[in-house]
C-alpha cells in the first residue's frame, strides 16, 4: 500500500469571540493533596573528585568516611615511608603517589555521589615516629555533568627535619671458627635511624658490592649489628660500609677494613699420608718475649674437589695480610690469611679451585708480585703467567697474559725464580740450563763436563709503555725480553731490593761463589744493559 493523508480527531474546542480556540475538556485541576509526585532530571555520570598532589606533595593516603571508596593512583610516594587509614563505615582506603618530582597529573581519585563530604589523610613521615591524622571537609560543587571535580585541600606542611646524615661504624671485630673458618662480623654502630634491621652492610672490593640484608643478619640490636660473612668475600681485601634508608640515597658510612693482626708465616709441607698442606706458624714479634714459635694448623690444600698430593714450592703473602699465594703443581692456591682457610678462586662451581695457568700447563713452581701489587707473576713450564689482582678488575684472579716470547728455557721448562723491581717496571726471571737434579743430558757434573750456565731473563712490564690494544709488544717492547744475562750454574733464586736497578741472585751449582749482584746499567728498553758482580764470600785469608 501507499501512504495517505488523513484527519483525525484529537479535541473538541469553541472558538471565543476574541478569536481563540478554547478545548472543551475540563481544565487541569492543579497539585491535590493524595498520592504521590516524582521529580527527577536524565542520567548524568556519577562525578569522581580528584586531588592534586601537587598541592600537598607528601600526602601517602586518603579515604572518604561517608561512602568508603577507595583509589589508588600510580605515582610513588618519596616523602613518606607508611600509612595506616580508618573509615567510619566501610574502612576503605585511598592511596596517595604524590612527591615534589610528581607530575600534576598524578591525582588521588575517588568516585563519590554526595557534594558535602568528609576526608581522612593519615600521614607517616620518614624519620618521623609518630603519625598523624588531619580530617578534611570537602564540598563538591553541583554537577553540571562533568566527569571529575578538581579540588583544592589544605594539609600541614612537612615536619623541618634535618638530613639525618650517613651512619658510623664505631668498631669493628670478627670471630673465626676454626674448625670452618667461618668469620662471623661484629659491627659497632651510631645514626642507622630507628630500626637497624633497617640497614644493610657491604663489602666493597672495588666496583663490586656483596650486600648482606638486615633480615639476614645473625643479630642486631639498638647499635651492633653482628652477621656471617658471605663465602664469595675476601675479607681482608674488602672495604666494610653500612648504609641506612632510603637506600641509593648517599647514606652509608665511610668504609673501614678488618686489619690481620695474627702475626704468621706461612710454608709448604706433605703430611705423612701424602696431602700437601700449608702451614701456619704463630711468629714472635720483636717486642714479644717469652713466646715459642710453633706451627698452630695445618691449610689441606684442594682442587676441583680432589685434595692435592703434590709439591709446595713457594708461598708469598700480600703485603695487606689478605692474602698467601701457594706455588703447585697444579695451579696457583690462595689462602686467606685471616680465616686461614683456602680462598675459593672460581665461584661458579661449588668445590674450591686454584687459579690455572694455562690449559696442560697447571704446573707452577715460582711466584712475584709487583711493588703495587697489581699483578701477580707465575712462572710454569717455558712460560710466565700475568694474573690480574686488581680488586675491581672483571678478570679477578684470572690470567690475563703468558710472556713466553724470544726466551729458552732448556731445563725441562723449568724457571726457579722470579723477581720484580723496586718501582714495578722490570721483571727478572732465573732461567737454569743446567740442574742438581734434572735429565741425564741436563744434570750437573762435578767434573765440569757439559755444564751449561743459565741465565737471567729481563722483561719490560712497565705500565707506561702498555700498548694501545693492549697486546705485548710496540716501540718500547712492553712484556717482552729486553735482555738475558750470564747467571752463572744455575740461577736459583733472585730477590729485588729497595731499589730499582739493584737486586740480588744466587747460582747453587757455582760451590763458594754463587751470590751476585744485578744492576741496570742502561734502563732503555730498546738497549737494556746490566751488570752482573760476583760477591768473595771466602771470610779469612787463610784457615783459622
Amino acid at each position: 500500500g501507499e501512504y495517505q493523508d488523513v484527519w483525525t480527531l484529537f479535541d473538541e474546542g469553541v472558538v471565543g469571540d476574541d478569536g481563540l480556540a478554547r478545548t472543551a475538556s475540563p481544565p487541569y485541576p492543579g497539585l491535590g493533596d493524595r498520592g504521590s509526585v516524582l521529580v527527577a532530571r536524565s542520567a548524568l555520570p556519577v562525578a569522581r573528585v580528584m586531588i592534586d598532589p601537587s598541592y600537598f606533595a607528601a600526602l601517602r593516603a586518603v579515604m572518604q568516611k561517608v561512602l568508603g571508596f577507595a583509589s589508588v593512583p600510580g605515582g610513588a610516594g618519596q616523602g613518606l615511608s607508611r600509612a595506616l587509614f580508618e573509615t567510619g563505615m566501610h574502612g576503605a582506603l585511598a592511596s596517595g603517589g604524590a612527591s615534589t618530582s610528581s607530575p600534576p597529573m598524578t591525582l588521588v581519585a575517588m568516585p563519590t555521589t554526595v557534594q558535602h563530604f568528609q576526608i581522612r589523610a593519615i600521614l607517616k613521615w620518614f624519620a618521623e615516629p609518630q603519625v598523624s591524622t588531619v580530617d578534611l571537609d570537602v564540598q563538591i560543587p553541583a554537577n553540571q555533568g562533568q566527569a571529575f571535580a578538581r579540588i583544592v585541600v589544605e594539609l600541614p606542611p612537612p615536619p623541618a627535619t634535618p638530613d639525618p646524615g650517613a651512619p658510623s661504624i664505631t668498631d669493628i671485630d670478627t670471630q673465626i671458627d676454626a674448625a670452618t673458618g667461618e668469620i662471623t662480623l661484629i659491627i659497632e654502630v651510631s645514626n642507622v635511624g630507628n630500626d637497624i634491621s633497617e640497614t644493610q652492610v657491604g663489602f666493597r672490593r672495588g666496583n663490586d658490592v656483596v650486600w648482606v640484608d638486615g633480615v639476614d643478619y645473625a643479630s642486631a640490636s639498638s647499635d651492633t649489628i653482628t652477621l656471617k660473612v658471605p663465602p664469595e668475600v675476601l675479607l681482608g681485601l674488602s672495604e666494610v660500609v653500612v648504609e641506612r634508608l632510603p637506600f641509593d640515597s648517599g647514606y652509608v658510612s665511610t668504609p673501614v677494613t678488618v686489619a690481620n693482626k695474627g702475626g704468621f708465616a706461612f710454608a709448604g709441607a706433605r703430611l705423612t699420608t701424602g696431602e700437601a698442606v700449608v702451614q701456619v706458624i704463630d711468629t714472635a714479634l720483636l717486642s714479644e718475649t717469652g713466646v715459642t714459635e710453633e706451627v698452630i694448623k695445618h691449610i689441606e690444600l684442594t682442587h676441583d674437589g680432589e685434595a692435592y698430593k703434590g709439591p709446595v714450592w713457594e708461598t708469598l703473602p700480600t703485603r695487606d695480610l689478605s692474602r698467601v699465594f701457594v706455588a703447585t703443581d697444579r695451579g696457583v692456591a690462595i689462602i686467606d690469611a685471616l680465616t686461614l682457610q683456602q680462598f675459593d678462586a672460581d665461584h661458579s662451581s661449588p668445590e674450591v679451585d686454584m687459579i690455572q695457568p694455562g690449559s696442560g700447563a697447571a704446573k707452577v713452581n715460582a711466584l712475584a708480585l709487583d711493588p703495587s701489587e697489581r699483578y701477580l707473576y707465575a712462572a710454569s713450564i717455558g712460560a710466565i703467567y700475568v694474573i690480574d689482582l686488581l680488586p675491581a678488575s672483571d678478570t679477578f684472579h684470572r690470567v690475563v697474559e703468558k710472556l713466553n716470547t724470544d726466551f729458552d728455557a732448556p731445563a725441562a721448562g723449568r724457571i726457579n725464580s722470579l723477581a720484580v723491581n723496586a718501582d714495578g717496571t722490570r721483571l727478572f726471571a732465573a732461567v737454569p740450563h743446567t740442574m742438581l737434579y734434572g735429565p741425564r743430558n741436563l744434570r750437573w757434573n762435578p767434573h765440569n763436563i757439559a755444564n751449561e750456565n743459565g741465565e737471567i731473563v729481563v722483561f719490560n712490564v712497565n705500565e707506561a709503555d702498555r700498548t694501545d690494544d693492549g697486546q705485548p709488544g710496540g716501540p718500547r717492547y712492553w712484556r717482552e725480553v729486553i735482555a738475558k744475562k750470564d747467571a752463572g750454574l744455575e740461577p736459583w733464586e733472585i730477590l729485588a731490593t729497595g731499589y730499582r736497578d739493584k737486586l740480588l741472585f744466587t747460582s747453587r751449582l757455582d760451590l763458594n761463589s754463587g751470590l751476585h749482584t744485578l744492576e741496570i746499567a742502561t734502563d732503555d728498553p730498546a738497549n737494556f744493559q746490566v751488570e752482573t758482580n760476583t760477591i768473595n764470600l771466602v771470610l779469612n785469608d787463610a784457615r783459622i
